[in-house]
């Protein structure tokens, strides 16, 4: 329903906010280099990259979804099937979620706004593929991440029992 909709995005931007408050650096420097049209980037490796980072995303969409098809059929323990779920990959976890799993709404629901805070292992790698590409490191991602869903699963849990 759009209030538990609504709630669920309120519960992950508070979230985001907070992590940003909590894992915020004191002085963060950057350096960044102009960017220089016209020298050795063409529109052939500009269209070849994209490509190759669309089909990295596909392969991990691809593997997630075998590896949530196989817990789907070969896992019968509902509490190890959820978790397998909502950790691995956010959109096969929220749909297992809403159709599978019959707790109160305040517990599924604060179910669903820890994967959505969370993004899913999926996601991780995805990321941390692509940001490899350009030297980027995303050390200390996963603690962000998985305190992000904890956050979220509270607020939604919290706020569900005020209202």
């Amino acid at each position: 329903d759009t209030g538990r909709g609504g709630m669920l995005l309120l519960c992950v931007m508070l979230s985001s906010g907070g992590v940003g408050v909590v894992y915020r650096k004191k002085r963060c420097e950057y350096s960044f280099s102009p960017v220089v049209f016209g020298q050795s980037y063409s529109i052939v490796e500009s269209i070849r990259s994209s490509g190759a980072a669309c089909i990295t995303v596909i392969s991990f969409i691809s593997a997630f979804s075998v590896a949530l098809g196989f817990i789907k059929k070969y896992v019968n323990f509902l509490p190890l099937k959820c978790l397998l779920f909502g950790v691995l990959e956010v959109t096969g976890g929220v749909n297992f979620f809403i159709k599978e799993f019959e707790f109160s709404p305040a517990f599924s629901g604060a179910l669903v706004a820890f994967s959505l805070g969370f993004g899913g292992v999926s996601v991780m790698l995805q990321s941390a593929a692509l940001a490899s590409d350009f030297g980027l490191k995303i050390r200390g991602y996963f603690k962000i991440k998985l305190t992000q869903g904890i956050i979220a699963a509270v607020l939604f849990f919290v706020i569900n029992l005020l209202i």
